[in-house]
């Protein structure tokens, strides 16, 4: 079976290899991994025809999907990566894998970085509120290059909370904890290195 996975080393590649691995699979002899260079080459080989099966983050992926209906393939989810992650990992359905940083510049200004997180805090409660409005604000951001109704359709998919990392440090320990498990990882790789493998 081949599988598109997109940035080989990079966090899809990395979820999908550690998911497979603790599911009992070995993703270097059980499947053939195809790397693509990005999730919109990924996407342009399942929409092609060319590849059946690809590991996409969102909104691309429901993006795909709502294209595909448009030409009767037969595309279709087939795995919820976080509820995957969550049964291999034992560490339930949220995984740590975005953050806004207070570069040093802004680190002496507590009261600039606590109205950012007040107004973040907003803004998130506001997109899960209203992704049909929230995906039409994406849609005019032309270098995303994704169509109002996909962003808002995958925001209705996506589990998405704000978390200050005092309130998350356990969770981050974890998730690379577990990460450093993958095979995948050495010290040659960036993942490696950043986690001191």
């Amino acid at each position: 079976m081949i599988v598109v996975v997109p940035f080989k080393g990079n966090m899809p590649d990395l979820l999908f290899n550690y998911v497979c691995q603790k599911q009992g699979l070995d993703p270097t002899t059980d499947l053939t991994l195809y790397y693509a260079n990005s999730p919109q080459q990924a996407a342009q080989l399942l929409l092609s025809g060319e590849k059946s099966i690809a590991v996409l983050t969102e909104p691309l992926s429901t993006q795909i999907l709502l294209k595909s209906k448009a030409t009767e393939s037969s595309l279709y989810r087939s795995i919820d990566m976080q509820v995957e992650w969550s049964a291999a990992s034992g560490l339930g359905q949220r995984i740590p894998i975005a953050g806004t940083v207070a570069l040093p510049a802004i680190q002496d200004n507590p009261e600039a970085i606590e109205r950012f997180m007040q107004e973040y805090r907003l803004a998130v409660e506001w997109i899960k509120a209203n992704p049909d409005q929230a995906g039409q604000l994406g849609a005019a951001i032309e270098q995303l290059g994704f169509e109002a109704p996909a962003i808002a359709e995958s925001l209705k998919n996506t589990r998405w909370d704000f978390v200050q990392v005092k309130d998350c440090q356990e969770d981050l320990e974890a998730f690379f904890m577990a990460l450093s498990k993958t095979k995948l990882l050495d010290r040659n790789s960036t993942w490696g290195y950043i986690l001191g493998l």
